[in-house]
C-alpha cells in the first residue's frame, strides 16, 4: 500500500487558458500491490487510479490535507514521501516572435521530497533523473535503486505479463553475495 505523489498541469478551467503562470497540483496516488497480479494488471489499476483522480485534480492538496486532519510538518510532506514526474512532453524550447527560451533547471541542493523521480523523454530515450534527501540516501545508495530500477524496467519490458512476485530486481552476483556471502 503505497502513496506517491504526481504533479499534474492545474488548467482544466478554460478561464486559465490565457493567463500565463504556473498552475500546477500534486496528485497523492494511492495503489495496493498485489503480488498474484501480473504487471499488466498492476499497470491496468494504475491506470484506472490515475484516470480516476484526474477527475478530482481541481481539488488542492492542501485543502485535502485540511479536510483530513493530517497533522503539519514543516520538514516532510504529510501525503507522500516520494515524488514521480513524468514530462510527457520533454522539456521542450518556448519561441516568442524573436525571443527564444531554454529551459534552466537550477540546482538548488534541496529537495522537496525524500525521493523524487522525473523521466523526461528526448527523441528516442528516456532521461531518468533523481531528487533525494542525503539525509537519508548516499550516491550509492541511489545508483544502486537507480540500476534495479532499470533491471525491472527491462523485466517488465520483456513480458507485461509476469507476476509481481516474480520480478526480481536483484542481479545475480547481488543475490550471490546476499545469500551466499552474507550467510
Amino acid at each position: 500500500d503505497i502513496v506517491v505523489g504526481s504533479p499534474i498541469i492545474g488548467r482544466d478551467n478554460s478561464q486559465l487558458l490565457d493567463i500565463i503562470g504556473m498552475f500546477v497540483n500534486t496528485l497523492p496516488l494511492r495503489a495496493k500491490i498485489n503480488q498474484e497480479n501480473t504487471f499488466n494488471e498492476f499497470l491496468q489499476n494504475i491506470k484506472t487510479m490515475c484516470l480516476d483522480s484526474f477527475e478530482h485534480q481541481s481539488y488542492p492538496v492542501d485543502a485535502l490535507i485540511n479536510d483530513l486532519k493530517i497533522p503539519r510538518d514543516n520538514s516532510r510532506n504529510p501525503l507522500f514521501d516520494v515524488l514521480f514526474t513524468y514530462q510527457n512532453n520533454g522539456l521542450k524550447e518556448l519561441i516568442l516572435g524573436d525571443i527564444k527560451s531554454t529551459y534552466y533547471l537550477p540546482d538548488t541542493k534541496i529537495s522537496k521530497f525524500d525521493l523524487s523521480i522525473e523521466i523526461v523523454p528526448e527523441k528516442d530515450i528516456l532521461n531518468l533523473n533523481f531528487e533525494y534527501s542525503t539525509n537519508l540516501f548516499n550516491e550509492d545508495f541511489m545508483q544502486n535503486l537507480s540500476n534495479h530500477y532499470i533491471r525491472i524496467l527491462k523485466i517488465i519490458t520483456e513480458n507485461q505479463d509476469t507476476k509481481i512476485s516474480n520480478i526480481d530486481m536483484l542481479f545475480i552476483e547481488e543475490k550471490n553475495r546476499i545469500v551466499n556471502g552474507f550467510n
